[in-house]
């Protein structure tokens, strides 16, 4: 099975899968994951991981809370990447229902 792009447009997901596995049907040997579900700091524009590095940084409690958000998005996409090489449908519509609902619970946990 050659390689395989999956993309969600609605969080910016885009998952590189590798070759196929042929150990275990519809698995893949590997991948990679980006998104724009992570935060970037809202002063300088570019980073997600721009916690307190930027010269107009702001409060040091809204830099934990976004440095929080970030580490849950993180493990989400995580969770997404090792769902999708497994074979799992990432970008069905009840998955993608999934990935929402889960962003909404870590934004309230960060408030």
């Amino acid at each position: 099975m050659a390689s395989k792009t999956i993309e969600i447009k609605e969080f910016g997901i885009i998952i590189e899968l590798g070759s196929g596995d042929f150990s275990s049907t519809g698995a893949w040997a590997g991948g990679a994951i980006s998104s724009d579900m992570k935060e970037v700091c809202p002063h300088c524009h570019r980073f997600s991981n721009c916690y307190f590095s930027c010269d107009q940084f702001g409060d040091n409690e809204e830099a934990e809370d976004r440095k929080e958000y970030n580490s849950m998005m993180e493990a989400l996409e995580s969770m997404i990447l090792a769902h999708a090489i497994s074979g799992i449908d990432v970008a069905s519509e009840k998955y993608v229902d999934g990935i929402r609902t889960a962003c909404q619970s870590c934004a309230k946990a960060t408030e």
